[in-house]
C-alpha cells in the first residue's frame, strides 16, 4: 500500500510541476509550419504605418510616417515554437529575409 501511496505522490508532484511549465495550455497536434508559410505569403510588398502627425521618440528626434519594404520576401527559418504564457497558448517564428524600415526623421 505504501508502495501504491508514493507512486501517486510522485506522478501528483510530476503533473504540477509539469502543469507549472505549460500552464494550463493545450496545443493541437497539428503542423504549423504550413499555416505560417501561407500566412507570409499573404504579407504585402510594403506596409505604411501612417501616424496622422510627427511624433517625438527622443527628445530632439522627431519621427514621421513609417514604411516598411519588403515584407512579402519574409520566409520561415527553422521550425514555429510553441510555449505557453500566463495561460495563453503563444507562438514564436523566426523569419529571414531582406525587409527595411524607413521613416522621414529631423
Amino acid at each position: 500500500m505504501r508502495t501504491v501511496g508514493a507512486l501517486l505522490l510522485c506522478a501528483a508532484i510530476v503533473n504540477a510541476q509539469e502543469r507549472g511549465r505549460f500552464g494550463t495550455c493545450t496545443f493541437p497536434g497539428v503542423d504549423l509550419e504550413p499555416v505560417v508559410d501561407a500566412l507570409l505569403k499573404r504579407f504585402p510588398e510594403s506596409y505604411n504605418l501612417a501616424d496622422a502627425v510627427p511624433r517625438d521618440v527622443l527628445p530632439g528626434l522627431r519621427v514621421g510616417n513609417t514604411t516598411l519594404v519588403g515584407l512579402s520576401k519574409l520566409e520561415l527559418q527553422g521550425a514555429p515554437r510553441l510555449f505557453c504564457r500566463r495561460g495563453k497558448a503563444m507562438l514564436e517564428i523566426s523569419t529571414h529575409g531582406f525587409a527595411q524600415f524607413s521613416a522621414p526623421w529631423r
